[in-house]
């Protein structure tokens, strides 16, 4: 939003992360494993009601609703992925970086998770993904393709952007359905 990072507080507050590796215990239910999550996250003060409110609008904008108690080792790749972003946004992060989120996932819950990220985006969060797989990046409103080359001895070099704007555009460019 135009705001020098320096000049903020804690920029942290700014951001939301969900690493390929789930972040929550396994032994844990959804819903332990949420309240706990938002007892370090949220102010000291926040009242319980306030929590379980919002964990019960994460858990049913994101389809966890009823597996609430369900242990988190219990649940399927899908929705324990569903559950670490849940844990990311009960701070309400007006950004949130996913790495590779349907990374392990069956193709029916990959394209479910990738459009409730796209459903996520429309409540004014700015979702920023990874990902190999391209079958969905149709649903996200801009698209950058990074590609990494080798230099003259065979050398990894880093990452450069080859695209970067609608998903459409990268079809027609890359000559891809």
């Amino acid at each position: 939003d135009g705001q020098d990072l320096r000049t903020i507080a804690d920029p942290s507050v700014l951001f939301g992360y969900v690493p390929q590796q789930e972040i929550v215990h396994l032994e844990l239910t959804a819903r332990q494993a949420l309240h706990f999550s938002a007892l370090l996250r949220l102010p000291r003060r926040t009242p319980q009601r306030e929590i379980a409110k919002l964990i019960d609008a994460l858990t049913t904008r994101l389809g966890l609703r009823q597996h609430l108690d369900t242990p988190a080792g219990n649940l399927s790749g899908g929705q324990l992925k569903r559950l670490s972003v849940c844990v990311e946004l009960l701070s309400r992060p007006p950004l949130l970086f996913l790495d590779e989120p349907t990374s392990g996932l069956d193709p029916e819950s990959e394209t479910e998770l990738m459009q409730q990220l796209q459903e996520l985006s429309y409540t004014g969060c700015t979702v920023v993904c990874t990902t190999h797989l391209m079958e969905n990046v149709y649903l996200m409103s801009s698209l950058e393709v990074v590609m990494a080359g080798r230099d003259s001895q065979g050398r990894a070099t880093p990452g450069r952007t080859v695209f970067r704007g609608k998903p459409r555009l990268a079809r027609e460019l890359f000559d891809v359905r």
